[in-house]
């Protein structure tokens, strides 16, 4: 039973206990849970019968941070960027300038298991702007991070 409008430059923040449908409803909204009432547009675009093109205007920071421990740190963000039909070569620069960003320039070609939690956190962040979409969602971002990583972040 909620009702939100989201104008450009504005945030919002939907706050509440544990199990109250926070992480579901911003689910429903990136169409990875199916949609159980109501109608979720994007842009104008219709999140149930186009998931695919909303999820274009749309970045994404989830509680879990669904790295794919395969690959390193660049090809991260790559991989990534090729899931919105981004070229390889405007991934890779795409990717060394996130990375730069947020303080992972260094750790490009490092193994996904040799970061720590706050540089996961960093990377994950990076991979959200990789579209540069018009709408951020943060579920719980700072989750894992110490002090001095949330405040960057």
């Amino acid at each position: 039973d909620i009702s939100m409008q989201l104008r450009k430059g504005k945030s919002l923040a939907i706050i509440g206990p544990n199990g109250a449908g926070k992480s579901t409803t911003l689910k429903m909204i990136y169409a990875t849970t199916v949609i159980t009432a109501g109608h979720v547009e994007i842009n104008g675009i219709d999140v149930e019968t186009d998931p695919r093109e909303a999820k274009r205007h749309i970045g994404v920071v989830m509680q879990d941070d669904l790295l794919d421990t395969s690959l390193n740190v660049v090809e991260n963000m790559v991989a990534h960027a090729i899931l919105f039909d981004i070229p390889w070569k405007l991934a890779k620069k795409k990717a060394e300038s996130l990375l730069k960003f947020v303080g992972l320039s260094n750790y490009k070609n490092k193994e996904i298991h040799e970061l720590s939690g706050g540089m996961r956190r960093r990377l994950v962040l990076a991979r959200a702007l990789v579209n540069n979409p018009e709408l951020i969602i943060l579920d719980e971002p700072t989750t894992g991070l110490d002090i001095q990583s949330r405040h960057v972040f």
